[in-house]
C-alpha cells in the first residue's frame, strides 16, 4: 500500500499534513502493515483517513434536519476534533458517547447500534 500512502499523503492540504503526525501518534494500536485486503486494518485505516479529506472539501451548511451524532469514547479521551451538528441543524441532539469504543470500531458496536435503532424508530413515526 506504499503508493497508495504516498497518493494519499501527497493530497493532504498543509494543516492535514500537520496533524497527521500527532493523529497517528495517537492511535493506541500498533499502525496496521497488512496491506490493502479489503477488509484489513490498514485498509480501513486508509479509508478512514482518505474519507476525512474528502469531508474536508465539503462546506457543511445549516438545515433543519434530525441528526443523531455518535463519538466513540475513545475519540473524546484523545481530543480528536469532532462535528457539533447543533450549530447547524436545530433538530440535531449533542453527541451519544459509545463507551470502550474508538473511531475505528464504533461502527461494529452493539451499543452504537442499539442507540442507532432508537433513533431510527423515532424518526419512522414521524414520517
Amino acid at each position: 500500500m506504499r503508493s497508495e500512502w504516498h497518493r494519499l499523503i501527497g493530497a493532504m492540504a498543509a494543516e492535514c499534513y500537520a496533524r497527521f503526525p500527532r493523529f497517528i501518534g495517537n492511535e493506541a494500536d500498533p499502525l496496521p502493515t497488512d496491506e490493502l485486503e479489503v477488509a484489513s486494518r490498514e485498509h480501513t485505516f486508509w479509508v478512514l483517513i482518505d474519507n476525512a479529506l474528502v469531508f474536508r472539501r465539503h462546506i457543511l451548511a445549516p438545515l433543519n434536519v434530525p441528526v443523531a451524532s455518535f463519538s466513540a469514547g475513545d475519540s473524546l479521551s484523545r481530543g480528536l476534533n469532532l462535528v457539533d451538528w447543533r450549530r447547524l441543524s436545530p433538530r440535531a441532539n449533542a453527541a451519544e458517547i459509545i463507551p470502550g469504543a474508538n473511531h475505528l470500531h464504533i461502527i461494529g458496536d452493539r451499543l452504537f447500534y442499539a442507540r442507532l435503532n432508537i433513533h431510527m424508530n423515532g424518526l419512522s413515526k414521524h414520517v
